[in-house]
């Protein structure tokens, strides 16, 4: 921290010279810092997000393992596993599930979770009984509290072909 203090004949134009002086020294040095903002959140770019695999192909009916993993700077966050063709918000799909479906119709397939898990995070999408490109979204928010709440999403999407 930097305090100025008033000297008797020094006008106060001279201190904002003197912050503005201090502001292009430092500049250089705080270039490459990876600076976290007034939300406490990391920035955007600093967290990597990724589906493995990222493109796969199975029968009308079969199953595939995926893993999703987050890289980067943070503390406290949830995520969610999707098919993206149900349409809605990441986690509040109907064909999302933490336990297996019981009557219920996912005509894109399903995706099956583990309930408060951790990273990297593993889950199985269960294909529908039409062939087709099917997408499964692998969603993770980021929660700051440094000035109240604020969240950071970052989603990286798996390809899935079903054939017949």
């Amino acid at each position: 921290m930097v305090a100025f203090r008033r000297r008797p004949g020094r006008a106060p134009a001279a201190r904002t010279i003197a912050l503005v002086s201090l502001t292009a020294l430092m500049a250089p040095l705080l270039s490459g810092c990876s600076v976290w903002n007034d939300t406490g959140l990391p920035p955007s770019d600093s967290i990597v997000v990724q589906v493995t695999p990222a493109q796969v192909t199975v029968p009308v009916g079969g199953s595939v393992v995926l893993s999703g993993s987050a890289t980067g700077s943070f503390d406290h966050w949830i995520y969610a596993w999707s098919v993206s063709e149900m349409g809605g918000a990441p986690g509040e799909g109907r064909c999302s599930f933490t336990e297996t479906p019981q009557g219920v119709s996912c005509p894109y397939g399903y995706i099956g979770y583990p309930a408060g898990g951790s990273l990297p995070s593993s889950a199985t999408y269960h294909a529908p009984a039409v062939a087709g490109t099917y997408h499964v979204v692998f969603t993770i928010v980021i929660i700051g509290g440094y000035s109240g709440y604020a969240a950071l999403d970052k989603s990286a999407t798996a390809t899935i072909t079903v054939t017949p």
